[in-house]
């Protein structure tokens, strides 16, 4: 049990120029690379093999995506620079809040990121990566449960609300 109540923002912290060395150098890497493979456009980035925590109603949220010309993806199955390939191609990701979102570091400017998560806490871990390499990031969290933040679980399960997804990937 990880209650949010005790998970700040200023938690987090980074150094801007470490961050943008390892973008300069990944994104270096894969400049001029000639691959066979094709990325997609719009991405769901599927924590279907993330461990227990987090859950929400992520079959729906594919059904939903997959008819707006979405592709899921799963990161743990590209190496490296397949996954910088991967983030760098596309134009909108929207998945739920884990590791794979540290890839947002190599995301082209005005990338749209949606990010699901349980409740409207102080944490700015993918933002600030976001921030930094000028993204368009929304958190869509579980408006039903933040009267419970106070006493919450970061990693208890939570809904997408498919009406406000549906709203956020056409703005």
């Amino acid at each position: 049990y990880f209650p949010n109540v005790i998970v700040k923002s200023e938690h987090s912290l980074f150094n801007v120029d470490a961050l943008e060395y390892i973008r300069s150098k990944m994104l270096n890497e894969i400049k001029g690379k000639h691959t066979t493979k094709k990325f997609p456009k719009k991405i769901f980035v599927s924590r279907k093999n993330a461990g227990k925590g987090r859950r929400y109603n992520e079959q729906e949220v594919i059904k939903f995506l997959i008819n707006n010309n979405f592709e899921i993806v799963y990161p743990e199955q590209y190496d490296l620079l397949e996954q910088v390939e991967l983030f760098n191609n596309a134009s909108c990701i929207v998945g739920g809040t884990g590791a794979g979102f540290t890839n947002l570091l190599y995301c082209q400017k005005g990338c749209k990121v949606i990010i699901f998560t349980n409740y409207d806490f102080d944490i700015s871990i993918f933002s600030s990566i976001a921030q930094h390499c000028e993204l368009n990031c929304t958190y869509l969290y579980d408006k039903s449960i933040t009267g419970e933040k106070k006493a919450g679980n970061i990693h208890s399960s939570y809904n997408v609300n498919i009406l406000e997804l549906n709203h956020l990937i056409r703005v």
